[in-house]
């Protein structure tokens, strides 16, 4: 079982919470496509958009509720 206390490690041994690596991965595709549109004639904001992670019907409530948190942070 994954909760807000769940730890992961890196390769190099540093340890951090799984919500905040999911964020982080979350934040970066973010700024991923940004950063891809704005290479075009409008500049694009994050408010431009309206966002939608989806997640597998198997997953319990637990592991929504977590990655929405994760989404927010």
């Amino acid at each position: 079982n994954v909760d807000r206390q769940t730890l992961v490690e890196s390769f190099s041994g540093e340890k951090f919470y799984l919500i905040e690596v999911i964020a982080f991965i979350l934040e970066y595709l973010k700024d991923l496509l940004i950063d891809h549109h704005c290479r075009g004639v409008t500049p694009l904001k994050t408010t431009d958009f309206d966002w939608v992670i989806t997640v597998p019907a198997i997953w319990d409530a637990r592991g929504k509720r977590m990655m929405r948190e994760a989404a927010y942070m």
